[in-house]
């Protein structure tokens, strides 16, 4: 799956985090980081940093902070979006 196609449908689950502090954050559900093409190097060097030794994929998107956003359904901006675990059914 592409990467588009997988933050759209995460966004539809509700399962996107948005924001360099959010993903941080979330870290222990976070599978995969999708970077906007504008997004300032000391946010991705953050990022980055703070899942170093953890199998995250990261993603350097296309997309600028505004377009990463729509995507995900989102008005406002942000340069780093955090694709959370499907959950298992059990």
């Amino acid at each position: 799956m592409k990467w588009r196609d997988e933050v759209e449908t995460a966004a539809e689950e509700d399962r996107i985090v948005i924001g360099t502090d959010e993903t941080i954050k979330n870290k222990e559900d976070v599978k995969k980081i999708v970077f906007a093409s504008n997004a300032p190097e000391r946010l991705t060097r953050k990022v980055r940093d703070a899942f170093s030794g953890s199998d995250t994929e990261f993603v350097e998107s296309d997309f600028n902070n505004k377009e990463l956003c729509s995507l995900c359904g989102e008005s406002f901006t942000a340069s780093v979006v955090g694709v959370e675990e499907e959950e298992s059914a059990i």
